[in-house]
């Protein structure tokens, strides 16, 4: 799968990162940057402050951001709980 990008031609950083990036982290990108552009695209259409459009965008991406760490932070966790218990040989 090709990274999201608005440039025709990423450079070879951001597709280091994008290769670099968890499975679920690439398969949620496309949607959510075309979903941002969106609607930073109907903010300058409706003829909003470009300052009032940033601020609205920025805080959807970091919504976007936090429930994509919550979801890497549940496989991480599901993945730890699925190992056989160890006993402790304390007890």
């Amino acid at each position: 799968m090709a990274p999201p990008s608005a440039l025709p031609h990423p450079s070879k950083a951001p597709r280091d990162r994008w290769e670099a990036a968890p499975a679920a982290a690439r398969a949620r990108g496309p949607a959510g940057n075309q979903r941002l552009y969106r609607r930073w695209e109907t903010f300058t259409e409706r003829k909003r402050r470009t300052t009032v459009a940033n601020v609205a965008v920025a805080r959807e991406l970091a919504g976007w951001c936090w429930s994509l760490a919550r979801l890497l932070d549940q496989r991480k966790r599901s993945s730890r709980t699925a190992r056989p218990a160890v006993p402790n040989p304390r007890m």
